[in-house]
């Protein structure tokens, strides 16, 4: 199976106003990404395994931020476009909402896979009572949610939430940012 890079997955990069010339790494990246299937949801038991670093979904991500003209947030909202039941969205709101988390994936994988909290069980209730469709993963609906609820940046009053340099971010992974100073 060949993995292309599609008019939308282009459209999407440019909105992002990612500047780069995408045939010059993208058949690597489409390599990586087709060793992962595209059903792997984040709530199975081998999403760790898909996850987890020096894997290939982690060449992908280092891949692309390689790339000049592409930073963390955009090659996130990439591959979390070609694998949107496994990859969340990491960009400054989701970071600052999940308080810096040292390993994002890891993490994530973590309070799936926690029975207790039944982190997907919830999101696939308020997903159910929103009325959308089950074909849109938990994962998604996680991104609804933590987009929509009020952080420090929308709150009136609020402390403002840290913000790094270009510099802090440019070549961590999203497993990698921590919080500097």
């Amino acid at each position: 199976m060949r993995l292309v890079a599609c008019v939308n997955d282009l459209v999407g990069a440019l909105s992002l106003r990612a500047r780069c010339d995408w045939r010059a790494r993208w058949d690597r990246v489409a390599h990586h990404l087709a060793q992962v299937p595209r059903e792997v949801a984040i709530t199975d038991a081998d999403a760790a395994v898909h996850l987890g670093e020096d894997r290939p979904l982690w060449r992908a991500w280092d891949l692309l931020v390689a790339q000049r003209g592409i930073e963390w947030v955009t090659a996130a909202k990439l591959l979390a476009r070609k694998r949107p039941a496994l990859v969340p969205v990491y960009d400054r709101v989701v970071r600052c909402a999940f308080s810096h988390p040292p390993r994002l994936w890891a993490w994530l994988v973590g309070h799936f896979a926690d029975a207790e909290s039944d982190l997907a069980g919830r999101l696939a209730r308020a997903r159910s009572e929103a009325g959308v469709d089950d074909r849109v993963s938990v994962l998604r609906v996680l991104d609804v949610v933590v987009w929509m609820r009020p952080t420090p940046d929308t709150t009136p009053g609020a402390a403002p939430a840290w913000r790094p340099s270009r510099a802090d971010v440019r070549h961590r992974r999203p497993g990698a940012l921590t919080m500097q100073g």
